[in-house]
């Protein structure tokens, strides 16, 4: 059997939400030779719906990223747990494993040495994974979709972590 011709087209991601984390400092909770494991506590912040279609506006309560990376490893696992509450008073828990890249200018803004990266300036990715609470009505397209996320950190006016990505459906 020989190989196609052509490769089929593949979906596109479409934007949909725009997810900001507000996050104390990340915090080393051991280092040894089989890795290391950095905990961040989750704050506050929002998810705003960036899409009509795709509705989906909520308040960020808490939540913990587990932050680990293996011996000279160039990236490193994300384990996110972020507790939401809807506009109409619902709850959300959204999770996440994602990827981070430890570049410069990721390490700059983790380490206060720089404020700001643009999104395409380091590899920061999530999977998110929601439930919701049986009163969430307009927000259940989100428990059918694949969703990616593009992320970065910056730092506010005040110098304060955030963790920002955009997170896309496959269209």
């Amino acid at each position: 059997m020989s190989i196609p011709q052509e490769a089929p087209k593949s979906p596109g991601w479409r934007p949909v939400i725009f997810l900001n984390i507000e996050a104390d400092e990340p915090k080393s909770i051991y280092v040894n030779n089989t890795g290391s494991l950095t905990g961040v506590n989750i704050t506050g912040g929002f998810a705003k719906s960036i899409d009509p279609e795709y509705p989906f506006d909520a308040i960020i309560d808490s939540g913990y990223d587990d932050i680990r990376a293996d011996p000279g490893a160039s990236t490193s696992r994300l384990d996110c747990r972020v507790y939401l509450t809807t506009s109409e008073g619902a709850g959300v828990f959204l999770t996440y494993p994602g990827v981070v890249r430890m570049e410069k200018t990721v390490v700059d803004v983790l380490t206060q040495k720089s404020s700001f990266m643009d999104f395409n300036d380091g590899y920061v990715t999530c999977t998110p994974v929601v439930h919701l609470d049986e009163k969430v009505k307009k927000e259940q397209w989100i428990t059918k979709e694949t969703i990616f996320g593009k992320g970065r950190f910056v730092r506010d006016n005040e110098g304060r972590l955030r963790v920002q990505y955009y997170l896309y459906v496959l269209a």
